[in-house]
């Protein structure tokens, strides 16, 4: 489950490897999506909480709590996502990349594991962010096991036949 989207914001610094902070966010727009997100028409409004964000210097990580980091409302059902901590802060040549780890949320569901990923473009404020939300495996009730099960003693079967066909 994904989305994606991009703004202009405005940064603090000169640019964004100097910048530590979103002192605003510009207008935001849902891009597209897949799984839950995938009702979701392109164009809907993104709200993008948590300005002013710091998210800190290059190389600065760990806990970073942002409830709210953005939330869309569609047909009823809110959408949103909550930082809780900041696993990635660096640059890639003029491109500064944040990544974080939190709960994505959607009404109707149980809370899930999310993770945000943001980047600059060039040295401008533009802004392109993604969201994941991880999709728990979903569980076989040993089915796998007993699959296996079934094979080794199948290819036990063959190995007696075949030993009993040589003599």
């Amino acid at each position: 489950l994904f989305f994606t989207s991009s703004t202009n914001a405005t940064l603090n610094g000169t640019g964004p490897l100097d910048a530590t902070q979103v002192l605003s966010w510009g207008t935001v727009s849902f891009s597209s999506g897949s799984g839950t997100y995938a009702p979701i028409p392109g164009g809907t409004t993104v709200s993008m909480g948590g300005a002013p964000w710091t998210f800190g210097t290059l190389g600065t990580t760990g806990a970073n709590a942002v409830t709210n980091l953005w939330s869309i409302s569609y047909s009823g059902v809110t959408y949103a996502f909550d930082l809780a901590t900041l696993t990635t802060n660096g640059s890639v040549g003029s491109v500064r990349i944040l990544e974080g780890l939190g709960t994505a949320r959607v009404t109707g569901y149980d809370n899930t594991s999310g993770f945000f990923s943001l980047s600059t473009s060039g040295t401008g404020t533009s802004i392109s962010f993604s969201a994941f939300a991880n999709v728990p495996p979903v569980p076989d009730h040993g089915s796998t096991l007993a699959l296996l099960g079934i094979a080794l003693v199948g290819f036990a079967a063959v190995g007696r036949r075949m030993g009993r066909n040589r003599r």
